[in-house]
């Protein structure tokens, strides 16, 4: 395999790794948000959506990079 070809490969699993983490980082603080104030799911779910888009917005981030890269 080539080179180039393998870099790739390693930007776009960090890409998918990176979004994994923080919508996992947003589920963990979100239940111990919901276990410290009384609440069942209330910061479980604004935390979850915030670490997905956290994660789209670095995905987003890194996209724009590679275009500006290559042209």
């Amino acid at each position: 395999m080539d080179k180039e070809f393998i870099k790739q490969i390693a930007r776009m699993s960090s890409l998918g790794l990176n979004l994994i983490i923080s919508v996992l980082i947003g589920i963990f603080i979100g239940i111990e948000a919901d276990k410290y104030f009384g609440f069942k799911y209330l910061f479980l779910i604004v935390f979850l959506i915030l670490g997905f888009t956290a994660g789209i917005y670095e995905i987003y981030k890194a996209v724009k990079r590679e275009l500006n890269t290559k042209l």
